[in-house]
């Protein structure tokens, strides 16, 4: 298929960072790999996003993202050894933050920056 030749790679690279910025920023992106769903199908139009995206079987650029961050995170947690060691410690667990056991211990912890820098929104 042309669209996974030519387009999906292009969305998909580097997709875990640009995903992350403001919505504005990522709307002609979105409008425009619409249009190109809409051609490569010769549908109309009017029809529904969620059409076009079912048909091809892949996910519209929002939700893309959030699926490449949450198999970044599976694979932070369940393969860490094929990551890059740069990641090695990009996440940490609860367990390792606090004292006392609680029932998140396993979980990732959570920081919360003391800057509003880069935050996007």
């Amino acid at each position: 298929m042309l669209y996974f030749a030519f387009v999906y790679p292009y969305l998909l690279y580097g997709i875990e960072i640009y995903g992350n910025t403001n919505p504005n920023n990522i709307y002609r992106l979105k409008i425009l790999n619409n249009r190109i769903l809409r051609i490569l199908q010769k549908r109309p139009r009017r029809t529904h996003i969620i059409d076009l995206y079912k048909s091809y079987s892949t996910l519209p650029i929002d939700l893309l993202h959030n699926y490449e961050i949450l198999l970044f995170v599976h694979k932070f947690a369940h393969h860490s050894n094929r990551l890059p060691v740069i990641f090695a410690s990009y996440f940490t667990q609860n367990k390792l933050i606090y004292q006392h056991d609680t029932r998140d211990k396993c979980d990732f912890h959570l920081s919360t920056p003391c800057t509003t820098f880069g935050k996007g929104h």
